[in-house]
């Protein structure tokens, strides 16, 4: 449900859809460091980028697979997923793992981290890390 929403909310440009999906703080990692989300204003900045990065990489269409998800208590779960992404028919790159940390808030499943393995896709790498973020922890 929350990859469907997520894959959904990027596709037609739905922040507050998006938003939903997420607890904040939010953190996430990359090969190349981490960031952490505090507020919907630091949410947005990368939510906006992404959707650049798909528009220029001339992905037409993510689909993301569970690959596995355990549930490690009755309100956690860690899930990965592959991400593959298409422009039309051909593969525009391998499929690349990313790993959540999925909670129960409030009666309400949510996205609390997430690890993504995008691999040497620096313009990637620089949509899910930005720079203008205060809380980029990239020298962690």
């Amino acid at each position: 449900m929350l990859l469907d929403r997520t894959g959904h909310a990027l596709d037609i440009g739905d922040f507050d859809l998006f938003i939903s999906a997420f607890h904040l703080p939010y953190r996430h990692d990359t090969w190349d460091g981490t960031v952490e989300l505090t507020d919907p204003d630091e949410v947005r900045v990368v939510f906006d980028q992404v959707r650049a990065y798909l528009k220029h990489s001339g992905a037409t269409q993510v689909v993301r697979c569970i690959i596995a998800a355990e549930f490690k208590s009755p309100a956690k779960i860690l899930s990965t997923h592959a991400a593959h992404m298409f422009a039309g028919t051909p593969r525009i790159r391998p499929p690349y793992p990313v790993m959540s940390e999925l909670q129960l808030r409030d009666g309400t499943w949510k996205i609390c981290s997430s690890t993504y393995a995008v691999g040497n896709d620096a313009a990637h790498q620089a949509a899910l890390l930005p720079k203008k973020l205060k809380r980029n922890l990239s020298s962690v």
